[in-house]
C-alpha cells in the first residue's frame, strides 16, 4: 500500500521537455512539411487527397501543413515507397553486442541522501537495490528525481521509440526527428543531464541503437553517436585528445558510410528520404565544427601558457581552420536540399551558419599568426586590422548570443551563449567595461533560477562574476606603494574604513589592516562610486571605474558608466570600492551592480577638470 501511495503522488511527466529548439543531438527537431507536401503530391494522381482516420472518421488530408507520422506511413505505402519508421526489430536488439555501462555515483556533484528513491521504479536502497541513485541536472530538492542508470535508460528508449513511430508527440513543431530529446534532457526539470551521467547515459544511447547500424534507421545511431560526442566538449580537460579524436574519425566514417542508403536511386523520388539524406548531412556539419571546438581548446590552452609548442599550435590550428572550412561548405550545401524548404529547419540552419562564422572569426583573430601562408599584414596597417577582427568577432558573439535570447531565453544556451560572449568581452575589452556587468547580471539570476546553483554552468557564471568585480578591487598604502596592492575585503561604512588583506607581508603585523579611503591608491581598473562631492554634487552615485592615478594632483581619473559624463580626476576621499551580494552566490533580487576589465580600450580626452 505504501508503494501504491507514493506512485499515485508521483507525478509522471507527460512529455520531455525541450531542452533546445533544435535537438541538439539531433541535425533536425521538426517533420519537413516540404517533405510532407512533396509526398502528398506524389500520391495525388492516385486520390484527390490523402485519406487519414480521425477520432473513427474517413477525412483528407489538406495539401499544406505539417504531416504527423500516420499519414507519412499512408502517404510512403500508396507510394509504394519504404517507411523507416518501423519499431526497433528482434534483430536489431539481438544484433547488440557492447556490454552495458557499469554505473557509478562515485563523479556526481550530488549524492542520493539516505531514504531516497528512484522516481521512476520507486525503489531505492532501503528495499534492496544496490545500484546507485543518480542525478545531475537542473533538479533541485534533497531527495528529488534520483534515478537508477537502468531505469533511465529504459524509460528513455521507450519514450524515443514511441516518437520514432509516431506514438508519442513532443511539440507542434516537432515531430519524429526529436527521438533524442528523451536521452539528452530531464523529464522533470527539462534541463541537460551534465558530467559523467551525461555521458553514461549517451553511451546507453549509442548502445541501444548500435543493431539499426546498416539499415534505413541507421540515422538514429549516428544521432546517438553525434550526442556523445558533444558530451566530451562538456569537461574538454578529463578527456584524452587521442581518444576523442578517434571518436570524431568514427563518426565521419559512420555518417559518410549511411549517406548510400538514403541515396540510391530507389529513393529519388522519396522526400522522406530525402529529409533524412539533409538531417544526416547537418549531422556531418555538426561533427566538423565539435571536432574544431575541441582542439580548438587545447589550442586556446596552449596560447594562454605562453607555451613554446609553436609547432604542435600550428598543427591544431591547421586542423581547427580545415575542420571548419568541411563545416562550413557542407552547411552551404544544405541550402540546396529539402530541409531548406521548411521554415522551421531553415532558421536552425541559419543559426549553425552563424555559429560557424562566430567559430572562425575566435580562431582566426587568435591564432592566425600561425599561418604560415596568410599575407602578413603590413606594420601600419596591422593595429586596424586587429581591432577589425575584435570588433567582427563581438559582433557575432553578440548576434548569437541574442538569436539564443530569442529562441530559447530560459535554456541552456541562451545561458551558455551568454557568458561565451562576457568572456569575449573581458577577454578582448570593450569601451565600456558595465556591458559585462549588466550582463552577467542578468546570466547569474537566470543560471540559478534555471539551472541551480550547484550546477557547472552556474558555478561558471558566479566565478566570472567574482573575477570581473573582485581581481581589480586592490588598492595600495598611499605612503608606501612598493608593498604593493592588497585586496580589499569589505567597507566599514560606520567607520568610513576599508579592511584590507595584508595576509603574507612580512612588513604588517597580522592579515588585515584597516584603512581610511584617503590612505590608499586604488588600482587601475577598480570599480567605484562617486559620494560626497560638493562642486560636482551631481556627480554623486555615479559608478565608474580607475582609470590611472595622478601623483601630481593626488587624485584618480575616473571614467564613468554613462557614456555622457566626460572623465574627470576626483579625490580618494570622494570613492568608495563596489562589493556585490552576488559574489556570495546570493539568489535574491539583485540590490547592487557593478564591473571591471583590467584592459579597456576607451580614449580618453586628457583635459579633465579636477573636482573640488
Amino acid at each position: 500500500m505504501g508503494k501504491k501511495s507514493k506512485r499515485n503522488k508521483q507525478k509522471q511527466p507527460d512529455t520531455v521537455g525541450s531542452a533546445s529548439a533544435a535537438n541538439d543531438g539531433s541535425a533536425a527537431a521538426s517533420t519537413s512539411s516540404a517533405a510532407a507536401n512533396l509526398l502528398r503530391q506524389q500520391t495525388s494522381a492516385r486520390s484527390s487527397a490523402p485519406k487519414t482516420k480521425k477520432n473513427g472518421k474517413q477525412t483528407r488530408s489538406g495539401g499544406s501543413g505539417r504531416a504527423d507520422v500516420g499519414e507519412v506511413t499512408e502517404l510512403l505505402s500508396r507510394s509504394g515507397m519504404k517507411n523507416p519508421f518501423t519499431p526497433t526489430s528482434q534483430a536489431e536488439i539481438n544484433a547488440i553486442t557492447t556490454p552495458p555501462v557499469a554505473s557509478t555515483d562515485k563523479y556526481d556533484p550530488i549524492k542520493a541522501p539516505s531514504g531516497a528513491t528512484c522516481w521512476i521504479c520507486l525503489e531505492g536502497p532501503d528495499d534492496g537495490k544496490t545500484e546507485p541513485l543518480r542525478r545531475n541536472c537542473a533538479c533541485r530538492g534533497d531527495g528529488d528525481n534520483f534515478a537508477h542508470l537502468k531505469c533511465l535508460v529504459s524509460y528513455m528508449s521507450a519514450r524515443s521509440e514511441k516518437i520514432w513511430i509516431g506514438k508519442l508527440k513532443l511539440e507542434a513543431h516537432a515531430n519524429w526527428l526529436t527521438f533524442g530529446r528523451p536521452w539528452e534532457s530531464c523529464a522533470n526539470c527539462k534541463q541537460y543531464y551534465a558530467g559523467r551521467l551525461r555521458e553514461d547515459i549517451a553511451r546507453e544511447y549509442c548502445r541501444s541503437t548500435e543493431g539499426m547500424v546498416g539499415g534505413l534507421k541507421v540515422f538514429r545511431h549516428v544521432t546517438a553517436r553525434s550526442w556523445l560526442t558533444k558530451c566530451f566538449l562538456q569537461d574538454r580537460e578529463a578527456y584524452d585528445r587521442d581518444m576523442v579524436a578517434s571518436e570524431f574519425e568514427k563518426l565521419i566514417g559512420l555518417i559518410k558510410s549511411s549517406y548510400a542508403l538514403y541515396t540510391c536511386d530507389r529513393w529519388a523520388t522519396n522526400p522522406i528520404m530525402e529529409y533524412l539524406r539533409g538531417s544526416l548531412q547537418q549531422l556531418e556539419v555538426e561533427t566538423y565544427h565539435n571536432n574544431s571546438n575541441f582542439d580548438f581548446f587545447e589550442l586556446f590552452r596552449l596560447g594562454r601558457e605562453d607555451s613554446n609548442e609553436t609547432e604542435k599550435m600550428r598543427d591544431l590550428y591547421l586542423i581547427c581552420t580545415k575542420y571548419m572550412g568541411l563545416a562550413i561548405e557542407k552547411q552551404d550545401g544544405l541550402k540546396s536540399t529539402i530541409m531548406y524548404k521548411d521554415a522551421f529547419a531553415r532558421k536552425q540552419m541559419e543559426m549553425t551558419a552563424l555559429q560557424l562564422q562566430s567559430q572562425l572569426a575566435s580562431i582566426e583573430k587568435e591564432f592566425s599568426y600561425l599561418d604560415a601562408k596568410k599575407k602578413a599584414v603590413p606594420l601600419p596597417d596591422l593595429a586596424k586590422s586587429r581591432e577589425e577582427e575584435r570588433k567582427r568577432v563581438l559582433e557575432l558573439s553578440e548576434k548569437l548570443m541574442n538569436v539564443h535570447n530569442e529562441e530559447r531565453g530560459e535554456y541552456t544556451e541562451a545561458i551558455t551563449y551568454g557568458l561565451q560572449h562576457a568572456q569575449k568581452l573581458m577577454q578582448m575589452g570593450c569601451e565600456n567595461p558595465f556591458e559585462i556587468l549588466d550582463l552577467l547580471l542578468k546570466l547569474l539570476p537566470k543560471s540559478l533560477r534555471t539551472l541551480g546553483p550547484s550546477h557547472k554552468l552556474t558555478k561558471n557564471v558566479q566565478s566570472n562574476f567574482q573575477q570581473l568585480v573582485s581581481c581589480t578591487r586592490k588598492a595600495a598604502l598611499r605612503d608606501d606603494v612598493s608593498k604593493g596592492y592588497f585586496p580589499a575585503l569589505r567597507y566599514e561604512e560606520d567607520c568610513d574604513i576599508y579592511i584590507m588583506n595584508v595576509e603574507g607581508n612580512e612588513d604588517i603585523t597580522g592579515n588585515e589592516l584597516a584603512c581610511s579611503p584617503s590612505e590608499l591608491i586604488l588600482q587601475t581598473g577598480a570599480f567605484v562610486e562617486c559620494v560626497d562631492l560638493n562642486g560636482a554634487a551631481h556627480l554623486n552615485g555615479k559608478r565608474g571605474w580607475v582609470g590611472s592615478f595622478d601623483v601630481k594632483t593626488g587624485r584618480h581619473k575616473i571614467n564613468f558608466e554613462d557614456k555622457d559624463i566626460k572623465s574627470c580626476l576626483v579625490k580618494p576621499d570622494n570613492l568608495r570600492l563596489l562589493f556585490f551580494d552576488e559574489e556570495v552566490g546570493d539568489e535574491g533580487e539583485v540590490k547592487k551592480t557593478a564591473s571591471n576589465v583590467e584592459d579597456h580600450r576607451e580614449e580618453i580626452d586628457n583635459e579633465m577638470p579636477d573636482l573640488v
